[in-house]
């Protein structure tokens, strides 16, 4: 009898935790993907919303930049994923040409889960390139993005002035499977 209701605990438990996870904006968005042409660069690919603007996911205060992120392959339990990483002024540009802009200091980005107060591998972060090898600006390539486990997770976008200070950071929920 008791090994029986030990067995049940841990199944309520593990069967609430997996319920309480909850929806994830990343896993399950919907929203149609557009092709922008930035100035004097080639075309890039960024998320958007139905009505034509763009995701905010990160917001930036202290140098009023929005950020956003598109999966370029989501990571699974056998693989990393990618992702390209964009960032604009929030205040100049349109959504259909916004202005993309590189951050004031180093761009980190860091995975960690809340519930278990760990993060994941390093996570490899460069600027993006145009097709002729320039800096795209505003533009970086984020690789090597695995979870080591299934749950609930943040991604984390920082900022590290030059003194080695941060600057600035947000975060983005996501559910790993």
């Amino acid at each position: 009898m008791r090994n029986l209701l030990s067995v049940l605990v841990v199944f309520l438990g593990v069967n609430f935790s997996l319920a309480a996870c909850g929806w994830s904006p990343i896993l399950n968005h919907t929203d149609p993907v557009r092709t922008l042409q930035a100035p004097n660069q080639s075309a890039i690919t960024v998320p958007g919303e139905s009505d034509g603007g763009l995701d905010c996911d990160f917001y930036f205060k202290t140098q009023n930049l929005c950020a956003s992120l598109a999966w370029l392959k989501k990571p699974n339990s056998d693989e990393a994923g990618s992702f390209k990483l964009y960032f604009w002024d929030k205040n100049q540009g349109t959504a259909q040409q916004p202005v993309f802009l590189n951050p004031d200091g180093q761009v980190l980005v860091k995975l960690f889960m809340p519930s278990m107060g760990h993060g994941s591998s390093p996570v490899s972060v460069t600027q993006a390139q145009t097709a002729s090898g320039d800096p795209f600006e505003g533009v970086f390539d984020v690789k090597n993005v695995f979870f080591v486990m299934p749950g609930a997770w943040e991604i984390r976008i920082l900022f590290k002035a030059t003194n080695g200070q941060l600057s600035d950071q947000a975060s983005f929920p996501y559910q790993a499977n």
